[in-house]
């Protein structure tokens, strides 16, 4: 595995541990160690999302029911009726700005969707005729990972 670059010079990380995610319960993500980056990594599963808790078809559930409602309010109760109205507002603000921040990259990045100005889960589902957009962007990005930023 080469993942770390010095110039033309691949790095091959060293294994370091493991550590669990809260969400989904159990799962287990590799970490690993660049010795010329002096930083840790971890290798996550296709399936689960970065920076937010569960795995992409669940962040997308929300987004979709967000989208979808009259108002961020109106979506609030269906979502999380466990938290009061400021903290599930808080939460869902979140996961719309990083994933619209997301969308917005990788509309960039992919010339054939460069014609979609709306950085929006549904109108991209309709463009590129799929029932999940965010694990198909995953593998439509995997080529330019290595130039997104990391943090």
């Amino acid at each position: 595995m080469e993942i770390c670059r010095t110039g033309s010079v691949p790095i091959t990380p060293a294994r370091h541990g493991t550590y669990s995610r809260k969400f989904p319960d159990g799962a287990k993500i590799a970490r690993w160690y660049c010795s010329d980056g002096r930083t840790t990594f971890g290798l996550l599963p296709n399936c689960l999302s970065s920076r937010l808790p569960g795995t992409l078809i669940e962040v997308e559930t929300v987004i979709n029911q967000i989208e979808s409602a009259p108002s961020q309010e109106a979506a609030a109760d269906n979502i999380r009726p466990d938290i009061g109205l400021p903290g599930i507002l808080r939460w869902m603000r979140h996961r719309l700005f990083l994933i619209r921040a997301s969308l917005i990259l990788l509309i960039d990045l992919i010339p054939s969707l460069s014609n979609n100005d709306q950085a929006t889960l549904s109108s991209l589902r309709a463009a590129l005729g799929v029932e999940f957009v965010l694990p198909h962007f995953r593998e439509l990005a995997a080529s330019h990972l290595d130039i997104l930023p990391h943090r």
